[in-house]
């Protein structure tokens, strides 16, 4: 693959060149970026939803059998697996349609 997108081509006159210097963009700059903040997104949601299941853990320990704060703490517990299967599906279906298009943001 040619590494220079943005040369261009004039018919009968050869390849039309940037000035020597002035920067050129390599490939792929903003999905670099893009790739990036996806990475840093996930994390931070996994990370949270992994403190959360932990903080939830806790508070049904806390709870001295109380029905309330137990019922409580359950739906923490439940909310925090579902933000762990939500953002995995997230990661999924990124790497899906990544290799359908074939970009990689991961």
């Amino acid at each position: 693959m040619n590494e220079r997108i943005a040369q261009l081509k004039v018919p009968g006159y050869g390849d039309i060149n940037a000035p020597d210097g002035i920067p050129q963009g390599g490939q792929g700059t903003l999905g670099n970026a893009i790739g990036v903040g996806i990475q840093l997104f996930l994390i931070v949601v996994i990370v949270a939803a992994l403190f959360y299941l932990v903080w939830a853990g806790i508070n049904w320990i806390r709870s001295s059998g109380d029905p309330q704060k137990i019922e409580s703490a359950r739906q923490q517990i439940i909310f925090a697996i579902i933000g762990l299967f939500v953002s995995f599906f997230a990661f999924a279906m990124i790497n899906f349609f990544g290799g359908l298009f074939n970009v990689s943001l991961l």
